[in-house]
């Protein structure tokens, strides 16, 4: 309940109950507030009602409280009393609803007046319900509720008034009973409507309404009464139907029951009017709803009781104010209005006679019409003629003036009338122009003149002055005081202007043609808008119409009208030379007006069909014939041929020259002469004329006159017998004739076939004039060229129309010799290509390229300029080329000189500058960034031309006559290459595109082949590109494109080298020649251009044939032979096999998974596999298998052999598409039959063995989950196994590997057997879980072990011991033997590998000790090699060092150091071979032994089963803690040498390059790494500080600290080693090392800090004063736009995210009054660096507002809010990060977003201050609002509870200070005591703490000054806000401030404090003079900002 929404605010006057409303309503003087809502109307409420008061007490409790309800101001009281009302008028019977009549009677006709439209409706729909059941009870109160009832049925809202129609019906359902009542309560219904018409806004509401409401609602009753009285009328008298359905009718009533009820309904509707004045008021009503009502219901007055009007006293007034209607500017109201005005101008047409009509009406109806009506044009203009037709002729008196006038306002709104309405507007106009016309007499005879001249004054007046200069665009100058016309503006018609009417009009009026100004005519002028266009066809339209209209009366009205329209065409045509631009559309518009006149003459309907042609046409033309030929004005020339068009020849039958010789004659002698003489812009036209006659009959024969008169030039020459120059105006004549011919070829052909019309047109002179000019030197004329295009044929769409107009013959004569053009071009081209593609071309062969060494000709313009020409020419006439095909091999021919030229001279010309500018790695460049090479292609063929381009010495390129030519041909080339060539090729036919391909194939394989090598991908690429645009002109269907491409990959002398193309389907290449006899250069060329051309038309169409065909067949014209070609070649130019073959054939694989594999992969590998059986030395160096040891051979490679390994790792790999069942049939197919033991293959096969298995075994050992599948290959299984039973007894079957002789036949059986048991890659873990899943048998695992045994069996250690014998004996041996021990210790390495990964169950005591040995041998000797390394890596940079800085060598005999150089780049070469000198197999050693010892940690962690724990008890026997201890050392050693040495360069002269050459070689070694990594993080702190120790006792470098930075934020980052270092450096026992030199936490430092006497240099930079590492301190301080504008996963943005998080979470673990902390803290407040840090971390953090943006970056850019905010969540509450940086890698932008959120909450907690600095800095109010919703709800809470705990925590006992706190309300309170004084303070937190600053507020205080308490209290807020840690500390350091005051310690003057705030140091610095004590920061930052170094209480120099 309550008032509505929107309802003002009610005051003391306005009652809010019924009771009050009652009591106001009795007052005195409040009867005038009751208003509409009373008794009956206006009038006084009777006080004797017994509705007054209470309800009456016979009404039921519950319909009482409802109708109280009714009665109060809410609207929705009002529906909810409704709603019950209207089921209680349901439930109850007619007897029990009667005593409640009386108030709803009251309340309904207060209620139908509502202002709310909702409670009018709910009101009705009661009363519907009420009738319904009550019946006839309403009887008794019919009377007084009748009035409201049936004003309710006209409410405005239309639902309202069906919903009172619909109860009105309910109560009455009989149409006659509905018509009783209405008479019934006539009286009451009329009173009602005239107490309803008397009420004001003021007296229809009380006092309280509001205006706005008042108003409203009296617009309402005052529209639905005067609706209510048109209706009554209509009804009652008039008898028709709305809204009773029907009218009163005598059958419905008896006579005399009719009449009178007409008679009373009559008088009292006539009383009612006169009452209220005729409605006048309610006429010029503002309200447009009471005007709408108002028209309507003197309308109805007007039409029932007109005698009303008649007996009116004042009839003039009357008549002012009805017909003033006509001024209504509301276009709703217009319908009404025309109504009423109609109806009262045939009622009383003697009211035009008054003088109102001509001050009043008329200028109220210009304005009217000239306004548009308004916006009424559909309803207004349809209405104008009745309205005519109603006005006495006696009143329009000077009726000239009247029409004059009324028609030019009716037009003047024509401009801006909308093109939906100008229709009704051209039709109005019209249709009351052609009636005053036809109905002239009735005017003329009143005005006494004669019909005709009247006729006459109209037509020149309205007709002519109006519509005609309407539509040309003119205007008239009138003469002053006459009747206005042709202007926008509406003027008062004044006194002297009706004087003027009565006149005669001066009908020669001065008309000029010059455009008006200032006048709507500068708009309408512009033809460019189609609305305008449209508009003025419309104007033309209309006065065509009118013009047939007219043409049809008896009377000949348009006499007069065509001289003068004559007159006025002929003006503006010869006054076209001052304004041409204007005439030009204005005679463009005569001709439209002619060519409407000839479309609707037919439709016309007259007696004289020919009437348009002899009235109008031909007397035109024999007026403007002269004019025109004097002035030769091109639109009139066009006029004159459209009019011959569309009225023919017999247009100029009335001509002065035709109609004395005749038009035939005409045109001989007086038409040809003047259209072919001359060429200039008449020509066109003229020419047009003369089509115009040639396309009739009778002329037809005339065509051979005119081309005889039009080539006469042919038979004239000039010396050298060339067209002479003063000749080509007639080619040019010529040439324009073809053209006009051709455009209207149509017409010319019409009705008959196209070759008829051919022969018809045709002409010998046609076919010697092209000859002529295409042998002439003066082709590139443009007279020429126009001439050849036009006979030859133009290009379109539409061949018939483009057909030659010459003989065959003649077009190949002329073909030919352009061809001879183009050729010339080619031939003296500086490319070698080019320079053949003639041969090529006139020859249909190949061409040796080395027999391409004639002279070239000299490039002239006049060259470059025919070949230009002759392109021209076949660009525009392509049905030429295709006209000849047949007849003759020159279309082909001419077809390929067009692709040569466009592939050697087209392309962007600025292109080709800035890549000559830029040189040839530009030009490569570009191409890589264009990707299109079809588009690449244009612009660098023309690069090569070296005479291209001159630059003078300034470097302004300067363009001579010839490269101004060469460049225009280019541009031509350019236009041929997007219009002319696709309609030719796809035109010709299959023979003569097979011409075409191989010639221009031939042009693409030389360039190939000889090309440029020092851009070999540049030219592969653009032939690729020539070769795709051949398959797209000239390919049609998949054969054609098949022979395109095998023409294209064709063997030549350098391809193909590594397999031979078959003849026919062979798939199995061969192999073609040896490696060294290729030519590398060539052979590459080639390989990227087949690599480039897969990669244009798709690898599927080019290595396995068409698509369609694999699929259907299974096979195809597949190229297996190119496939092994480019996989064998590897690399070439920008491309490689690995990045486009492979990929390709995993692809294939992967659609084939399930089905039989394609034939295509199959075919390949078969073919390596072959080809790798033929080579005796399979030796392979393969980046993609590194991990598998497939590269021990260093030298020589077989390409086969490689190639097949890095496919197998693709298909079968981790990620590749093939499975378990793939990799058993290659098995079985190929590697099994390379077995000597299974097959008689030769001993060399077995080769295959070492390298294949790797890959296989994997793959093969797995176990499938699927039963079924198990089951299935359940055999495969079993002969896998006694394979390698086989290779496993045939290795048992060799001596140990120690026993072996040198060479490779020895540990080849071990290293099969050892590539049967594979290790996963993926960590020990992964390995030995790998192992024991492995389909391996316990056969299997015991021959392994039995192999292993037999390594340290009595064979083995005897020969062990000869060998030692033999090395003593022999110390110097040579370098083969040491490989071959080393050899021989990685197979042994690996045995070792295997045995522990797949046998260890079943070591003894013996096993273990063997492996244990062997393993602390191989990693010291790893160590060793690492450490030597280390030192002369330093060693070097020492030397280099001391070298710069001039210091003597300490060695200087040594050789290798007096031989090296000091630069940057010779010392890092030097650093690179000492690295390199450490042996591959070494590497690989230490790789396999630490694989080793992480396979026995594993193990050793794995212990529970009973097996288990039997080998980990032999294994303990064996001594594993020392050797775990002493292997776990070295291989920490490992780690920390490589540090070293990278560190140690860093630091160097040359730092970036030497450590960059460091980092990239342990990134080669990454696998090794990641081993040593995985180890190194299970080390013990034990081993680490140990490990630290033994490095820094070593003393090479700059110590371990240094190495683990070095690591850590390595150049070229590794990201296992990034985690062990940070691992390292960020726990004990090295975390107190890391961040800060030496040892922090002394007792001397802790005294200092306490006593607060800690000082700082300025002069030291802050991190060094601070004590950071410099290798941090590089990170931390990283420039904010260097870390800010990298992307958000670069390796320096890493780097500077892990240094900030050792950083914190170092701060984080120091005491919290240490002087370490404390010089941390100051360092993070003063250096700013944090800033960068948090702007850096809402880079990666996603914010829920995301218009933030800091610095150029906006902070929303990563996803993953959900784990940032719970990392940021963990960090706040733990304080540690250590979680989210050992997820970091692999690093994606989710990892980052993470590790900021940790780091984000880990700033909260320890450095808070600095945060809160940043957030209120923020500019960005999105951004900040942003970080503050994340903070509240992620990190706030959790920092809250911290603060309270520690609060908690510290709340010990204390006789100055107790802490408590509140966490409901965030608050904590501080009670400080000293003797007798004391005080509360209060601190609250806020929501988002710590962003926002903390409120502070003394609650009480005892013996403590309001300056004092003001002061302490200003002290806790700066302790507060600055304190970086806990609340509770900040509170502990203002209470040591506040006791050392009470001891009397002087505070600082410039901070107030004794202890520093952020510092907390105390005042130190004394002033010599005034002796005060000063903060050294407060006293710093003082000298900083005051530019002067005097104290600043006594000024005295400090």
């Amino acid at each position: 309940m309550g008032r509505a929404k929107g309802d003002p605010a009610r005051s003391k006057s306005r009652p809010s109950s019924s009771s009050l409303a009652a009591s106001l309503l009795q007052a005195p003087g409040a009867a005038a507030s009751v208003g509409f809502g009373g008794y009956v109307g206006s009038s006084r409420v009777d006080t004797a009602s017994p509705f007054e008061g209470e309800v009456s007490l016979d009404v039921d409790g519950e319909a009482a409280l409802h109708l109280r309800r009714l009665s109060k101001k809410d609207p929705i009281t009002k529906l909810k009393a409704l709603g019950a009302l209207r089921e209680f008028f349901k439930d109850h019977t007619a007897n029990e609803l009667s005593p409640l009549l009386i108030n709803w009677v009251f309340e309904y006709k207060r209620l139908v007046v509502d202002n709310n439209r909702q409670v009018r409706e709910s009101t009705h729909l009661a009363m519907a319900d009420l009738a319904s059941t009550i019946g006839r009870g309403l009887a008794p109160h019919l009377k007084s509720l009748m009035g409201a009832w049936w004003v309710a049925q006209f409410d405005p809202s239309r639902e309202v008034a069906e919903a009172a129609q619909r109860s009105f019906q309910v109560a009455f359902p009989g149409q006659k009973k509905r018509v009783e009542v209405l008479i019934f309560c006539l009286n009451d219904t009329i009173s009602h409507l005239d107490e309803n018409l008397k009420l004001t806004p003021a007296t229809i509401s009380d006092t309280t309404t509001p205006p706005e409401e008042a108003s409203e609602k009296h617009e309402r009753v005052l529209s639905s009464s005067l609706l209510a009285l048109a209706a009554t009328l209509d009804v009652l008298v008039g008898g028709t139907a709305a809204p009773m359905q029907e009218g009163i009718t005598d059958g419905d009533l008896v006579s005399d029951t009719a009449s009178k009820a007409r008679e009373a309904a009559k008088e009292a509707a006539s009383t009612l009017c006169s009452n209220h004045k005729l409605l006048q008021s309610f006429l010029k009503s503002p309200s447009s709803q009471v005007r709408s009502a108002s028209y309507q219901a003197v309308r109805a007055c007007i039409q029932h009781i007109p005698q009303v009007f008649a007996e009116y006293g004042k009839f003039e007034t009357i008549v002012g104010t009805v017909l003033g209607a006509l001024g209504e500017k509301d276009a709703a109201c217009h319908q009404s209005m025309w109504d009423m005005v109609l109806l009262f101008a045939k009622r009383f047409p003697h009211a035009w006679g008054f003088g109102c009509i001509r001050k009043a009406v008329l200028p109220k109806l210009w304005g009217f019409l000239e306004h548009q009506c308004f916006g009424s044009q559909q309803i207004s203009y349809p209405n104008l003629l009745p309205l005519l037709a109603l006005i006495p002729p006696i009143h329009m008196a000077p009726a000239q003036g009247f029409f004059t006038e009324f028609f030019n306002n009716l037009w003047q709104g024509h401009s801006a009338v909308a093109s939906s309405d100008r229709l009704a507007l051209s039709k109005g106009f019209q249709e009351c122009f052609v009636w005053v016309l036809r109905n002239v007499k009735r005017y003329a005879v009143e005005e006494g003149v004669k019909v005709e001249d009247f006729q006459d004054f109209l037509v020149h007046e309205v007709l002519l002055k109006i519509l005609c200069y309407d539509y040309m665009g003119l205007q008239v100058e009138w003469p002053r005081n006459k009747v206005r016309h042709m202007t926008h503006q509406s003027h008062p018609v004044s006194k002297a202007d009706k004087d003027g009417v009565n006149q005669q009009l001066d009908s020669t009026l001065p008309v000029t043609v010059a455009p008006s100004r200032g006048s709507e005519y500068e708009g309408r002028e512009k033809l460019t808008s189609s609305t305008h266009d449209q508009s003025l066809l419309e104007v033309g339209s209309t006065i065509v119409d009118i013009i047939i209209a007219l043409s049809s009366y008896e009377n000949r009205v348009l006499d007069t009208f065509w001289p003068e329209f004559h007159t006025l065409c002929l003006n503006i045509i010869e006054e076209s030379g001052s304004v041409a631009a204007r005439n030009d559309q204005r005679v463009h518009r005569i001709a439209r007006f002619f060519h409407l006149l000839c479309e609707k003459k037919s439709a016309a309907g007259v007696r004289r069909k020919n009437w348009p042609l002899q009235d109008a046409v031909q007397p035109f033309v024999a007026r403007t014939f002269s004019v025109i030929k004097s002035t030769e004005h091109p639109e009139a020339i066009s006029l004159l041929a459209q009019l011959t068009s569309l009225y023919g020849t017999p247009a100029f039958a009335s001509t002065k020259d035709s109609a004395t010789y005749g038009v035939l004659q005409f045109y001989k002698c007086e038409l040809l002469p003047w259209c072919l003489t001359e060429n200039n812009e008449l020509t066109a036209p003229k020419i047009e004329l003369l089509l115009s006659f040639l396309e009739t009959d009778e002329f037809r024969g005339e065509w051979d006159v005119t081309l005889a008169y039009v080539t006469e030039w042919e038979r004239e020459t000039d010396e050298q017998g060339d067209i002479a120059p003063d000749k080509f105006a007639q080619v040019a004549v010529l040439a324009t004739l073809v053209e006009k011919m051709r455009e209207r070829w149509g017409r010319l052909t019409a009705n008959k076939d196209q070759k008829t019309a051919i022969m018809d047109w045709n002409s010998p002179r046609f076919d010697d004039a092209a000859i002529r000019v295409a042998h002439s030197k003066q082709l590139p004329h443009p007279a020429c060229l126009r001439l050849l295009r036009a006979l030859l044929g133009e290009t379109g769409h539409n061949e018939e129309e483009h057909h030659p107009l010459i003989s065959c013959k003649a077009a190949v004569r002329i073909l030919e010799q352009l061809l001879q053009h183009m050729l010339t071009i080619l031939h003296a081209s500086h490319l070698q290509w080019a320079k053949a593609a003639p041969l090529y071309i006139l020859s249909g062969g190949p061409v040796d390229g080395t027999s391409n060494a004639q002279t070239s000709e000299d490039l002239t313009v006049e060259a470059f300029e025919l070949a230009m020409a002759s392109t021209e020419v076949i660009k525009n006439s392509v049905t030429s080329v295709t006209y000849v095909e047949s007849e003759s091999q020159i279309g082909y021919q001419v077809l390929s000189a067009l692709f040569c030229l466009d592939w050697a001279f087209s392309g962007s010309r600025r292109k080709m500058l800035d890549a000559r500018e830029e040189g040839h790695e530009s030009e490569e460049d570009s191409l890589e960034e264009d990707g299109d090479i079809n588009e690449v292609s244009l612009s660098l063929s023309v690069a090569n031309e070296e005479t291209f381009i001159r630059r003078e010495a300034g470097g302004t390129e300067l363009f001579t006559q010839l490269e101004q030519s060469q460049a225009s041909l280019t541009r031509c080339l350019q236009t041929v290459r997007q219009q002319a060539l696709p309609l030719i090729c796809h035109r010709f036919s299959s023979l003569s595109r097979q011409r075409v391909r191989y010639i221009l194939i031939q042009c693409v394989r030389h360039a190939v082949i000889y090309g440029t090598f020092e851009r070999s991908h540049f030219t592969a690429a653009i032939c690729a590109g020539w070769v795709s645009e051949l398959v797209d002109y000239f390919c049609i269907g998949d054969d054609e494109i098949q022979e395109t491409i095998s023409l294209s990959l064709a063997s030549s002398m350098s391809w193909p080298v590594w397999a031979e193309i078959p003849l026919l389907d062979d798939d199995s290449p061969t192999i073609l020649r040896s490696p060294a006899e290729l030519q590398e250069e060539r052979h590459k060329q080639v390989a990227a251009f087949a690599d480039l051309l897969a990669t244009s038309l798709g690898p599927e169409r080019v290595y396995a044939g068409c698509p369609s065909r694999v699929s259907e067949t299974g096979s195809g014209p597949s190229r297996v032979w190119l496939i092994v070609e480019l996989l064998c070649t590897l690399e070439w130019p920008r491309g490689s096999a690995a990045n486009s073959v492979v990929p390709f054939l995993c692809e294939s694989a992967k659609k084939s998974i399930g089905e039989k594999p394609r034939d295509l992969l199959e075919s390949c590998l078969q073919s390596l596999f072959s080809g790798s059986l033929t080579y005796q030395k399979v030796l392979i160096q393969s980046p993609a298998v590194a991990k598998c040891d497939k590269d021990e051979a260093e030298h020589g490679h077989s390409p086969f052999m490689s190639r097949l390994l890095m496919l197998l790792e693709c298909l079968l790999g981790r990620d590749g598409p093939w499975g378990k069942a793939d990799a058993q049939r290659i098995f079985f197919q190929c590697v099994a039959k390379s077995d000597p033991i299974c097959s008689s293959s030769l001993w060399r096969d077995t080769w295959l063995l070492p390298f294949v298995l790797p890959i296989l075994m994997p793959v093969l050992r797995k176990k499938s989950s699927d039963p079924a599948s198990t089951q299935a290959g359940h055999g495969e299984d079993t002969q896998l196994q006694t394979t390698v039973c086989n290779w496993l007894t045939q290795a048992l079957a060799g001596p140990p590997l120690v026993a072996l002789e040198a060479g490779p036949k020895g540990e080849l059986w071990v290293r099969v057997v050892v590539a049967c048991f594979p290790l996963s890659p993926y960590g020990s873990t992964a390995a030995m879980v790998a192992a024991s899943l492995a389909d391996v048998t316990d056969h299997e695992r015991d021959l392994l072990l039995k192999l292993l045994q037999k390594q340290f069996s009595q064979q083995a250690v005897s020969s062990s011991a000869a060998q030692a014998a033999l090395q003593r004996l022999k110390p110097n041996e040579s370098l083969v033997d040491v490989n071959w021990q080393q050899t021989v210790e990685l197979t042994l390495a690996k045995l070792v590998a295997s045995c522990v990964a797949y046998c260890w169950q079943d070591f003894g005591v013996e096993e273990w000790r063997f492996v244990l040995g062997h393993l602390g041998k191989w990693l010291a000797s790893a160590v060793v090699d690492a450490e030597e390394v280390t030192e002369a890596v330093v060693d070097i940079l020492k030397v280099a060092e001391n070298s710069r800085n001039g210091v003597a060598l300490a060695n200087p005999n040594d050789l290798s150091i007096q031989n090296m150089s000091f630069t940057e780049n010779s010392v890092a070469a030097d650093i690179e071979d000492v690295i390199m000198k450490q042996r591959n197999l070494s590497v690989k050693l230490s790789t396999t032994a630490v694989t080793i010892f992480s396979l026995l940690k594993e193990r050793r962690a794995a212990e529970g089963e009973i097996a288990i724990t039997i080998s980990m008890v032999a294994l303990t026997e064996a001594n594993w803690e020392r050797s775990e201890g002493n292997a776990m050392g070295d291989i920490l050693r490992l780690l920390l040498a490589t540090g070293l040495a990278e560190s140690a360069a860093a630091d160097s002269v040359c730092a970036k390059q030497a450590a960059d050459v460091i980092a990239k070689h342990r990134e080669s070694q990454e696998y090794m790494w990641e081993i040593i990594a995985e180890v190194a993080l299970s080390a013990s702190g034990r081993a680490r500080e140990s490990a630290v120790r033994s490095a820094d006792l070593w003393g090479v470098g700059k110590g371990s600290i240094s190495a683990l930075y070095a690591l850590l934020f390595s150049c070229t980052p590794i990201p296992c080693l990034q985690r062990v270092a940070f691992q390292f450096l960020s726990t004990v026992p090295l975390q107190h090392l890391a961040i800060t030199w030496g040892v922090v936490g002394s007792a001397q430092e802790e005294q200092e800090a306490d006593n607060g006497q800690t000082t700082t240099n300025s002069d030291v930079p802050p991190a060094a004063a601070a004590g950071i590492r410099p290798e941090l301190a590089a990170v931390l301080e990283t420039p904010g736009s260097l870390v800010l504008q990298t992307s958000l996963t670069a390796p320096s943005r890493i780097q500077y995210l892990l240094g900030w998080s050792l950083f914190l979470m170092r701060l984080h673990t120091l005491p919290a009054l240490s002087g370490t902390r404390e010089r941390l803290l100051q360092y993070a407040q003063d250096s700013n660096t944090t800033s960068t840090l948090l702007d850096c971390l809402f880079q990666h953090i996603p914010l829920e507002q995301n218009s933030g943006t800091t610095g150029a970056r906006k902070r929303n850019r990563v996803v993953g809010a959900k784990e940032n905010t719970g990392s940021a969540a963990r960090a706040a509450a733990n304080c540690s990060v250590e979680s989210a940086v050992q997820e970091l890698w692999p690093v994606t932008e989710a990892e980052l977003a993470i590790l900021s959120g940790a780091l984000y909450g880990l700033m909260l907690r320890v450095l808070p201050a600095c945060v809160r600095i940043w957030y209120t800095g923020l500019r960005d109010r999105s951004t900040a609002s942003g970080i503050e919703t994340f903070t509240t709800t992620h990190c706030s809470p959790q920092l809250l509870a911290y603060e309270f705990s520690q609060v908690q925590a510290s709340a010990v006992a204390d006789e100055a200070l107790s802490i408590r706190a509140n966490r409901t309300l965030r608050e904590v309170t501080a009670i400080y005591k000293k003797e007798e004084a004391g005080m509360d303070i209060v601190i609250r937190l806020p929501a988002c703490y710590p962003l926002r600053v903390v409120e502070v507020e003394c609650t009480r205080r005892l013996g403590i000054s309001e300056a004092l308490l003001r002061k302490w209290i200003l002290s806790m807020a700066a302790f507060l806000r600055n304190q970086n840690g806990a609340l509770s500390e900040a509170v502990q350091m203002w209470k040591r401030n506040v006791d050392r005051e009470f001891e009397g310690v002087e505070e600082c003057p410039i901070c107030y404090s004794i202890i520093h705030t952020s510092n907390h140091t105390l005042p130190g610095l004394a002033c010599k003079t005034c002796k005060h004590k000063f903060h050294s920061a407060c006293l710093y930052k003082w000298f900083s900002t005051s530019h002067k170094s005097t104290c600043p209480l006594c000024q005295t120099p400090f």
